[in-house]
This record gives structure tokens, sequence and C-alpha cells, in this order.
């Protein structure tokens, strides 16, 4: 079973996202003997990586047809291999969200330039095929100045290496089923260990 969301990622309101349960089904084949392996692999375990991530989306709030603020997330990602494809790890981040200043205008706070920043802690999973990658992420904020949606976000999306320090992502950031926006951004690894 999987459900999908099917969204403009707040780009333009009324977002109307749909969520659909769908059911699959398949069958696996095993073609021909797999190769024995001698010994374990475990140089996977020694990597760690520390990467600086920069990434621009868009939102639009209600009522439609009104302005694209910018969300600015500047993000230090910990990363671990646990096996040949998968990482974990942790990274801070933050972001300048543009987005909220309507937000405390119409609850009638005064608001000032640090009332849009936001900071949060984000829990990593990462999927590795060659040069592309599935991001998954759950977060939550440490400063918010608007709790209008909620102390947890979630992202997911890809990323693909284009060179081995530098790669380009596409992400999507939601609050539980609720897109927030799409990111598109840029990442530099900063060391390998």
């Amino acid at each position: 079973l999987r459900l999908h969301h099917f969204s403009n990622a707040s780009w333009k309101m009324p977002n109307l996202g749909t969520n659909n349960l769908l059911a699959f089904a398949g069958i696996g084949m095993k073609m021909g003997a797999a190769p024995l392996q001698k010994e374990a692999d475990t140089s996977f375990s020694k990597v760690k990586s520390f990467v600086l991530s920069y990434g621009i989306g868009f939102r639009e709030n209600n009522p439609p047809l009104g302005v694209k603020h910018a969300i600015h997330t500047l993000r230090l990602e910990a990363l671990q291999r646990v096996s040949p494809k998968s990482s974990i790890g942790l990274s801070p981040e933050f972001l300048y969200n543009r987005s909220l200043a309507p937000l405390l205008r119409r609850d009638g706070a005064a608001h000032e330039v640090q009332d849009l920043l936001q900071a949060g802690i984000a829990a990593h999973y990462v999927l590795h095929f060659s040069r592309m990658s599935f991001n998954g992420m759950v977060g939550a904020y440490v400063i918010n100045h608007s709790d209008y949606r909620g102390s947890l976000y979630y992202r997911v999306g890809l990323r693909y290496a284009i060179t081995p320090k530098l790669s380009s992502h596409l992400m999507l950031k939601t609050h539980a089923f609720k897109a927030d926006h799409a990111e598109l951004g840029i990442a530099y690894r900063l060391n390998r260990l």
C-alpha cells in the first residue's frame, strides 16, 4: 500500500492537493547465481561527511493570487554511512521565511526582520544510487515566531552529484500532509572522513 500526495507545493493558492491510497503487487525473480562475497565489506562504515547546503523556495499564502514569498534555507549536514547504500545524519538549519510576514501582520503582531528567522534540527535518512540520492528529513523548530504551521516539518527530495564535492537538490518541505514549499538548491561537501 502507498499513500501518494499530489500538490502544487503552495506555489499558487488555493493548493487543492489530494491524498490517494494506492495498492501495488509485484513479483521478483532471481536470474542466475549471485556472486559469492568472500568477506564483508565494512569500508562504508568509515565514511563520514559534512555538507553545507543552500536552498530557495517560494510559496503563496491565502488569499489566492497573492505575492510569492521567498524562503531561504541554510543547512549543515553531518552524515554517517551505515550501509553501502544508506546514510543517516543530523543537521542544524536556518531559514529566512518571508511568508511569515503577512501571517504575523494578520495576527496583529508587529514584527521585525528577526521574526522571519527560523531555526531547526533535522534527522536525515539518505538512500544512495550512484550520483543520485533520495533524502528524507524530519525536523523540529527550535526558533519559530509563528506557530501557524506547527513545530514539526518534513522534507523529501532528490540530490544529484554534479562533481564529487558539488551537488544540486530538489526538495519538498511539508508540515504533516500539507505542502509548505518546493526548494531548489546547491550543496558542497566540506570534507569526507
